[in-house]
Parts: structure tokens; C-alpha cells; sequence
């Protein structure tokens, strides 16, 4: 392929792309709705993980706790 227009015997550039049009297209549009969406997702899962994280280490018998023997309760 020649860039060399037979016509007017100067070089023909094509005219580069530029970035508006790609700011929407579809993908482009759905990607911040996406990001929340997984944000929110892995917000409320490590709400629910941590949860119960902090349930299991509670001991059986308050006075165990270390925080109650640091303070001197009797």
C-alpha cells in the first residue's frame, strides 16, 4: 500500500483517531458502575467475614477475657 496519492503526487495521511469517540463505547460506560458494584460486594463480605471472626475469638467465660484481668475487675 502506497501513501503516495496518485493525484496530487503528495502523501496522503490518514487522519489519526482521536480519543473522544472512545470515551463512549460501552465498555468505557459500564466500567465505573462495575467498580461500585464490586466495591459494595466485597464491603459487605468482609463486614460478614470479619463478623464472625470477632464472634468465634469471643472466649466462653467472660472473665477469661484478658482485657477484664488487665483491668482488675474482681
Amino acid at each position: 500500500m502506497s501513501l503516495v496519492d496518485p493525484a496530487s503526487d503528495t502523501f496522503a495521511e490518514p487522519a489519526p483517531p482521536g480519543p473522544a469517540p472512545h470515551f463512549l463505547t460501552t465498555a468505557v460506560l459500564r466500567g465505573p458502575g462495575r467498580t461500585l458494584w464490586l466495591t459494595a460486594l466485597a464491603m459487605a463480605l468482609g463486614f460478614v467475614l470479619c463478623t464472625l471472626l470477632a464472634i468465634m475469638r469471643l472466649p466462653a467465660a467472660p472473665r477469661l477475657c484478658p482485657a477484664w484481668l488487665a483491668a482488675g475487675a474482681r
